[in-house]
């Protein structure tokens, strides 16, 4: 499958989304994460291992969403 940041940006209107695994879409980057932060409802999030997402991108992720436990 193939997903992009653009894609990922999409999945930020599915308000009531709780689980999401993006294993395996190693092309993300930092971009996606600002979508990914707007799913307050989100309880636990799987992003993927290889890609380049930075430390500081990933700390504003945890910021946003502290009810979420994200994976890597």
């Amino acid at each position: 499958m193939h997903i992009t940041d653009e894609g990922v940006a999409k999945l930020a209107t599915l308000t009531n989304l709780e689980n999401l695994s993006l294993h395996g879409l190693d092309e993300l980057t930092d971009a996606s994460l600002p979508a990914l932060a707007q799913l307050q409802n989100l309880k636990q999030l799987n992003l993927p291992l290889k890609a380049e997402l930075s430390e500081q991108a990933l700390r504003k992720l945890h910021d946003a969403l502290p009810n979420c436990t994200i994976n890597r």
